[in-house]
């Protein structure tokens, strides 16, 4: 079986290394952009991730319009939407299309949790 792969994107370098290391630990592969542009440049590019964990607050591109760009595009709306943020107030219409909603600082165990149910539906 080949590895899922995840595309984490946050304009937080250390955070989304944090991400990452954890989440190979896991056994998955992982892929990073610093902001939604350059996870479009990758959806554009390359196969298409198992999942997306995204940063809401980002600059050129910030989470909430990658996310609107990911539900308008027929293959990418198939991939599960996992939503970190540090803001408690964050309007409800910003994770619509999410699968998953989780607060910084994020909870890394819960984080692969989070991950896994993806899909467990599939087992």
């Amino acid at each position: 079986m080949t590895k899922r792969t995840i595309l984490l994107v946050d304009d937080d370098e250390s955070h989304r290394q944090v991400m990452a290391d954890c989440v190979k630990a896991h056994g998955y592969a992982v892929v990073q952009a610093g902001h939604g542009g350059e996870a479009v440049e990758y959806l554009k590019r390359n196969d298409l991730p198992d999942a997306i964990v995204l940063d809401l607050e980002m600059p050129v591109m910030g989470g909430r319009e990658l996310l609107r760009k990911l539900e308008a595009t027929t293959d990418w709306s198939r991939i599960p939407a996992i939503v970190v943020s540090a803001h408690t107030e964050v309007s409800v219409d910003a994770f619509d299309r999410a699968a998953a909603r989780l607060r910084k600082p994020l909870d890394l165990p819960t984080l692969v949790e989070v991950i896994e149910r993806c899909w467990k539906s599939e087992t």
